[in-house]
């Protein structure tokens, strides 16, 4: 399991997502302020003086789907069609993830009080998960060409 390639692939997925939790994703400019608002909801509190949206809450959902998926899909290694198959679904999630921190950006800086704003490293981090992913994908198809191969010469 280790000794695979796909494995440190899929392994990077839950660890970007994590960094993601401690690295703005995007910032805005109020006449008051600079604020930096996290993949977790923090520096909400500072800027609208209140709580986060509920409907913020699916992107770190999201998120923290995206890195079960990924460690899911670790650990059915001998399986590599159902890993293929699940893949494929948290590819599908990640894109999820990925839209909803631009609309949810969009959303919140389109209030009056905001001058300015700007995507920052965290949200172009939320790509990375995404290639890692295709990567892995790209890998068990060459594994699973390899086993094939083998069947038809034994």
């Amino acid at each position: 399991m280790i000794q695979r390639v796909q494995t440190l692939y899929l392994l990077m997925v839950p660890v970007i997502i994590l960094l993601m939790f401690f690295v703005p994703v995007f910032s805005f400019e109020t006449s008051v302020a600079v604020f930096k608002i996290y993949l977790h909801g923090g520096g909400f509190a500072g800027a609208f003086n209140e709580a986060p949206p509920a409907i913020w809450y699916i992107v770190p959902a999201l998120g923290a789907l995206l890195a079960v998926i990924a460690v899911a899909t670790l650990l059915q290694y001998k399986n590599r069609i159902r890993q293929l198959s699940i893949n494929k679904f948290a590819l599908m999630i990640n894109i999820l993830f990925i839209a909803s921190i631009f609309f949810m950006t969009d959303r919140i800086t389109s209030s009056e009080i905001v001058i300015r704003h700007a995507y920052n490293f965290g949200a172009y981090l939320s790509l990375v998960p995404a290639i890692f992913i295709y990567m892995a994908n790209v890998r068990i198809r060459k594994d699973e060409q390899k086993v094939r191969a083998a069947d038809r010469l034994r």
